[in-house]
């Protein structure tokens, strides 16, 4: 049969009294909450416990694209909601979904927020933050109220004027010259081709090659990088020799061999 437990103030919840067996827990929440994982199956023996945990999220998100100021998406940057006008600040992590120039801050609570990217300089010892809706001054900055349960999308961030997305496209081949689908090529060691200039903070940009070997990875036409390519091969790693490239202008038909080895490169070299 099913049991219901309530849970307490501290979102305890307890169940005794029960027969040695499996069982499946499965939370039933309010509609401001949700969670990834939809139950938990326990085994209790003879006077045995279990113990069940499960993390919930408040069902409020912010979404937007991020674009160049040209609209080209960008596919790759981590960001960042932080709460204004309240006694305990809170700092919420957001991502590119890899599409569409989409990102999304999952989970956040109740509260008002600005949203911004992070730059920081070669040495990763200076940063600055570049506020949405484009702007590197905060008192510019346009505020997002977030109430529980609600969902705020069709944002647009765009991003500064220097950061110009270009298309770097190419193949991975094997050493036989044999496309290498399922890939991995990454824009490795971003560099401002400015002295002093910034980066904008980013996951590792990394796509994956097509069944034919091909690839296209965005870059920014400010900076400079290492672009690489990896492959599981059975049980061994293979990369490409690292090339050096830069985002001037859209690159085509660059080809990245895999050798037979994985690459000791860092970006030191």
């Amino acid at each position: 049969g099913k049991r219901i437990i309530t849970t307490d103030g501290e979102g305890k919840f307890e169940l005794s009294g029960l027969k040695a067996g499996t069982y499946v827990v499965e939370p039933q929440l309010p509609q401001i909450y949700f969670t990834d994982k939809k139950g938990s199956e326990v085994k209790i023996s003879d006077l045995g416990t279990a113990d069940v945990a499960f993390e919930v999220y408040f069902n409020a998100h912010v979404a937007g694209r991020l674009v160049d100021s040209n609209g080209v998406e960008y596919n790759s940057a981590l960001l960042h909601l932080r709460s204004i006008n309240s006694p305990e600040e809170r700092s919420i992590y957001g991502h590119s979904k890899g599409t569409g120039g989409v990102f999304t801050f999952e989970g956040v609570p109740e509260g008002e927020y600005l949203i911004y990217l992070e730059l920081n300089d070669d040495d990763r010892n200076v940063e600055k933050k570049y506020y949405y809706p484009g702007t590197f001054d905060e008192a510019a900055a346009k505020s997002l109220r977030v109430s529980i349960g609600k969902k705020i999308e069709g944002l647009t961030f765009t991003l500064p004027s220097e950061f110009q997305i270009r298309r770097i496209e190419g193949r991975v081949i094997s050493k036989n010259g044999k496309p290498a689908s399922n890939s991995d090529v990454l824009l490795l060691c971003a560099k401002s081709i400015v002295p002093d200039g910034f980066v904008i903070e980013n996951m590792p940009t990394t796509v994956q090659t097509a069944k034919d070997g091909t690839f296209t990875i965005e870059a920014f036409a400010n900076e400079i990088y290492w672009l690489a390519a990896h492959n599981l091969n059975g049980k061994s790693r293979v990369s490409s020799i690292p090339q050096r490239i830069d985002g001037k202008s859209n690159l085509k038909n660059l080809t990245l061999v895999l050798s037979e080895s994985e690459s000791s490169f860092s970006c030191e070299n």
